[in-house]
């Protein structure tokens, strides 16, 4: 087989792969690889829709965390949201933040307090 290219792929390290290949798109391990672009805030190379690497993405936090910090800041959640929670006519289980009716209280179905 003979090469006719070298793979101009940026790795990881930032240096280019090198590899010899026949296609000019690169070799066979990058040639359809995704496009990757420079994290909007540190520059690391991301294939992410929102052009963050997963290091600078807010969401990148465990939902057990997520939602203790949430059943402490429920009041703050409910104050933030509250015009968007009115148009839709819900509000949220003060327990376990689940969407629910303004007409069944504070809590949903699941939990029942002691």
């Amino acid at each position: 087989m003979i090469s006719e290219y070298s793979c101009p792929f940026l790795c990881n390290t930032e240096k280019a792969c090198g590899n010899p290949c026949i296609r000019p798109e690169g070799c066979r391990f990058h040639w359809k690889a995704k496009k990757r672009v420079p994290c909007s805030d540190c520059g690391k190379p991301t294939a992410s829709a929102c052009g963050r690497c997963p290091d600078n993405t807010s969401i990148r936090v465990t939902r057990k965390t997520s939602i203790r910090d949430a059943r402490k800041n429920f009041e703050e959640i409910m104050v933030r949201h509250r015009d968007a929670l009115a148009k839709l006519n819900i509000s949220l289980c003060k327990e376990c933040l689940l969407p629910i009716k303004l007409e069944e209280g504070v809590y949903c179905d699941s939990y029942w307090p002691e």
